[in-house]
């Protein structure tokens, strides 16, 4: 009999000398004995999830595992560059991921703490110079299901791109923007940022009180054609009460002096 203790519990094992078959060498009896390491497979997979593979099998021979495997796999060799493969591992880490949401959250995370380095960052930028972040299928789904122009429901003729009046100029919108204290008269937010809206969507219209400053972010919420009169009498409002506090704040000074 030989005793030897748990390599993860500790617990100690006792283990029955049995001769290696065809073997009376007592040696080769204590050898079989020294590669026992756990007590049972439970404690053998409890050790390999809490220990980094490097400190399992040593730094070189992961490494040259390492190289090997990206040879074996690099280019076409990839089974993943099948479309019918990569829809499956696809598919499959989606599922999995679902049933279990914690396993990508924090530490759990492999890439938890850490950053790129400044050569990884220059080498991802130089490789993806002039290509698409998908295959031509893909890229004609995004097509079809982002319909531009007159093709989109919403297509108001091309009003967009049509020319501004000529005293649409930065004097005026600056006035506006000062008047508006930059600030979006939506949400509130202040900013040097500003956008100069048509309430009317009438580009030839620069009236001051047609226009009124918007943070990049709620003009766009403004294009929609299906939703205009609402913005239209919305803001007509907030023009009305901004223009009526500015005349009584005029008519408290003449009556002050």
């Amino acid at each position: 009999m030989v005793t030897k203790n748990c390599e993860y519990c500790g617990t100690e094992m006792i283990l029955k000398t049995v001769n290696k078959k065809g073997s009376k060498n007592i040696g080769d009896i204590i050898a079989i004995h020294k590669n026992k390491k756990f007590c049972s497979t439970e404690c053998q997979n409890n050790w390999q999830k809490q220990t980094k593979w490097e400190d399992r099998i040593g730094l070189d021979a992961a490494n040259k595992i390492r190289t090997e495997t990206s040879e074996r796999v690099k280019g076409a060799k990839n089974p993943t560059t099948n479309p019918e493969t990569a829809k499956k591992v696809s598919s499959s880490l989606k599922k999995y991921l679902e049933e279990n949401p914690e396993e990508r959250k924090n530490e759990k995370n492999g890439f938890f703490d850490k950053k790129h380095t400044d050569e990884y960052k220059k080498w991802a930028t130089e490789s993806r110079k002039g290509k698409d972040s998908c295959n031509p299928q893909q890229r004609q789904k995004q097509i079809d299901n982002h319909p531009k122009g007159d093709k989109h429901p919403l297509w108001n003729g091309g009003s967009s791109f049509g020319s501004y009046a000529f005293d649409f100029n930065k004097k005026l919108k600056t006035k506006i923007k000062i008047r508006d204290n930059y600030t979006c008269v939506v949400c509130g937010k202040k900013t040097q940022k500003i956008s100069i809206h048509h309430i009317d969507y009438d580009k030839m219209n620069s009236n001051e009180k047609n226009l009124i400053s918007l943070c990049i972010s709620c003009h766009s919420k403004t294009t929609p054609i299906n939703n205009r009169k609402n913005w239209i009498d919305f803001f007509d409002s907030i023009i009305k009460e901004k223009y009526d506090n500015m005349s009584d704040n005029n008519n408290g000074t003449n009556i002050g002096n």
